[in-house]
């Protein structure tokens, strides 16, 4: 007998379990969307928490752009030379390089 899954459309921030990423300190992410919760193979969505004055260190995400994007407090976020305070509704770009450290 074959079992057939219905495919995920939904999922809510408290059914995912939180991790704390390398390269980080002081934060917790969690992964919404991405192969391990609705099967997604190019996107991934995550919800991070991150502690006043934590954040990250500097880093890569070789072959993967980012976005974050502000819901609430305040934040500087830098690439290379270049630095913006965040708020609430900023978001900010990342190419897939090298990252400079971000404090939030």
């Amino acid at each position: 007998m074959t079992t057939t899954t219905e495919p995920r459309y939904f999922v809510r921030q408290d059914e995912i379990a939180g991790y704390h990423p390398a390269n980080h300190t002081g934060t917790l992410n969690k992964r919404l969307i991405g192969p391990e919760t609705v099967g997604a193979k190019q996107l991934e969505v995550l919800v991070g928490h991150i502690q006043k004055g934590k954040g990250a260190l500097p880093h890569a995400h070789p072959g993967i752009e980012q976005v974050c994007y502000m819901l609430e407090g305040r934040a500087v976020a830098r690439w290379a030379a270049s630095g913006r305070s965040c708020t609430l509704a900023t978001a900010a770009f990342f190419r897939p390089t090298r990252c400079t450290p971000s404090r939030w």
